[in-house]
């Protein structure tokens, strides 16, 4: 993880060891964004923002950190699942995450329920490489305009799908939109690492992958960016996409 020729700031390359798990091919379109969010305001969850798009089948857009958190629960629930996200460590079924704006902690996380959740940083890494280890994006050492969306070749988002899958079938893991990650935004751990899930405070949550607006520097697999999880200017270009355990 990282990188090894040092070209990507705060991304010193270290070995780590993370369990199997599932993770969706593409980010969260704008469709099923709002069809839970529907059921979820139903259903005791509040968001802060409503999200945007410029198409079902588009990524959704401008959504913050929490309300990712929350929508994950609310799809969890919705599809008989049980939720990751709790606002106590004791994981109680009234301590759901459902409203509100807080900064959970790895203890507020059932990291081995069945329901969905962002990835941590490591897995997203881990499945944007496509098994290439040692290249610079998710399909190799070069980006083109017929690879992935950046650098505001389009001027939005482009439909999930549009260019090619790198070696795993993941799409737009490299532009398009900046993916949310489970993680708080800081410098690596020294040393081998096991299922690192990030530091235990922070201020901001890490973002991955880049975006149809930013150049290919900020696509590069081993790029990291943090924001605001209350959302911010990025937020606007920022979505996220599933990821849960494999079941046994």
């Amino acid at each position: 993880m990282g990188d090894a020729l040092d070209r990507v700031p705060r991304a010193t390359a270290h070995m780590v060891q993370i369990k199997a798990f599932l993770i969706g091919e593409t980010d969260v379109v704008f469709g099923e964004w709002t069809a839970v969010k529907s059921w979820a305001g139903k259903h005791g969850y509040q968001f802060d923002h409503q999200g945007t798009g410029f198409g079902e089948d588009h990524p959704v857009t401008g959504v913050s950190w929490h309300d990712t958190l929350k929508w994950c629960n609310a799809k969890s629930e919705k599809e008989g699942r049980v939720p990751l996200y709790y606002t106590s460590p004791e994981h109680a079924a009234e301590a759901v995450y459902r409203s509100g704006q807080v900064d959970l902690s790895n203890m507020m996380v059932k990291w081995d329920a069945n329901g969905f959740r962002m990835p941590t940083e490591a897995e997203w890494e881990r499945a944007a490489r496509g098994g290439l280890d040692g290249k610079d994006y998710p399909m190799g050492d070069e980006l083109t305009p017929a690879l992935a969306n950046y650098n505001s070749s389009v001027g939005k988002t482009t439909p999930v799908k549009k260019y090619p899958p790198n070696k795993y079938g993941l799409y737009d893991m490299a532009g398009n939109i900046w993916q949310w990650c489970w993680d708080w935004f800081g410098d690596y751990a020294e040393g081998r690492q096991v299922d690192p899930r990030g530091p235990e405070t922070g201020t901001e949550r890490v973002m991955r992958g880049g975006s149809w607006y930013y150049s290919s520097e900020y696509c590069k697999v081993a790029f990291r960016m943090g924001g605001s999880p209350k959302g911010n200017r990025s937020a606007s270009l920022c979505g996220f996409r599933l990821a849960c355990r494999v079941e046994p």
